[in-house]
């Protein structure tokens, strides 16, 4: 009976973070649009010059498979084959926008790749218990990994002068403080944000500390969600559902704890353990001496990235073509602050657009 039971409740889990993946996947890959398709001002990376060019309607179609393609990963009969195609033809299409590998996607098809593994058949239970159990382990070193290197990411000069004093204006008028008072408040958020986050990923690997993480993670979350959300900047929609997406998995994946073995982190695991372990810990790692991409190494919101932008007069913005409208912004001092210009904007530009909206 203890063994139906425990079988039951990692069947329960699988289904519960494959569903939330899924869905959160979909949504992400609905809000950017322009990130997918070939019709756009701002030019592809591709990984390499040789790969043919995506035109029109050949792009459209890939964009609409792999939004279809996860859909069939709800079904169990399908599951394995449509989480594996999914994650490959992720893999597969970003080869021709190195853009697409944020973080959030890259997180995405890694953890419908690993879901794949899981067998959730009836027969040789206790063969599949185990299974399921290093699926739902390597899922947990996912989330485990890119917390704690989007923590150490963040011990950065920028991380503390842009963008932490960009996410506190949401909660509090942080301009009009005198300035030392507002340099210690940004880096009192910033050092709890860094430290925490740190402390997130490596509380999460530790069965004994777990709980304790995880409602760390649920407060670090709903912080940055009212910030970027819509009661604070209403700003970069396709990280909404990530962070959602992370809060249902934190309380999903360790509700009843999960024990990581050691050994796992000497590569001594299955496979697609392994490989979660060399990617999302160890990879990471060769960023630092700049030999991992930025987006693979969990750079997001650090202020650790490299980001162009342009600012000009408001008059001479007007002229831009009607696709670059929509991200053609005031430059206020909140955004000159952002993106760490420190002149004044009366003897500056008033306008801008950032690559990254683009």
């Amino acid at each position: 009976m203890s063994a139906q039971s425990d079988s039951s409740g990692l069947t329960t889990q699988i289904r519960l973070v494959r569903v939330v993946t899924i869905v959160c996947y979909i949504v992400a890959l609905s809000l950017t649009p322009h990130l997918w398709l070939s019709e756009r001002f701002y030019a592809l990376s591709p990984v390499s010059s040789l790969l043919p060019n995506l035109t029109p309607p050949i792009d459209h179609i890939c964009y609409l498979l792999l939004m279809m393609i996860p859909l069939g990963g709800l079904i169990e009969r399908y599951s394995k084959f449509c989480l594996r195609a999914s994650a490959l033809s992720f893999l597969l299409y970003s080869l021709w926008d190195q853009q697409r590998w944020v973080p959030f996607f890259y997180h995405f098809a890694a953890l419908m790749m690993v879901l794949s593994f899981a067998n959730l058949g009836r027969e040789e239970e206790q063969r599949n218990n185990e299974r399921n159990s290093d699926v739902l382990r390597s899922c947990a070193l996912i989330l485990a990994g890119t917390y704690l290197w989007s923590g150490i990411q963040k011990f950065n000069i920028l991380f503390f002068t842009n963008v932490v004093p960009w996410m506190l204006r949401s909660y509090l008028p942080y301009d009009a403080l005198p300035a030392e008072l507002a340099t210690g408040i940004a880096f009192i958020f910033g050092t709890c944000g860094a430290v925490g986050e740190t402390l997130l990923g490596l509380g999460l690997a530790q069965v004994k500390w777990q709980r304790k993480a995880v409602v760390l993670g649920l407060l670090l979350h709903c912080f940055v969600l009212g910030s970027v959300g819509p009661s604070g900047h209403n700003f970069n929609t396709q990280v909404w559902g990530w962070n959602i997406g992370s809060m249902v998995m934190l309380v999903v994946l360790f509700r009843n704890g999960l024990v990581i073995p050691r050994e796992w982190f000497r590569l001594q695991a299955p496979r697609f353990g392994a490989a979660v372990v060399l990617f999302f810990w160890f990879l990471p790692s060769l960023n630092l001496i700049g030999l991992w991409d930025d987006y693979l190494s969990m750079t997001l919101y650090s202020g650790n990235t490299e980001s162009g932008f342009i600012a000009f007069d408001t008059e001479a913005g007007k002229t831009l073509p009607a696709s670059l409208q929509p991200v053609f912004r005031p430059y206020t001092q909140r955004m000159a602050s952002y993106f760490g210009d420190k002149r004044e904007l009366s003897s500056g530009p008033t306008s801008y657009f950032s690559f990254r909206d683009w």
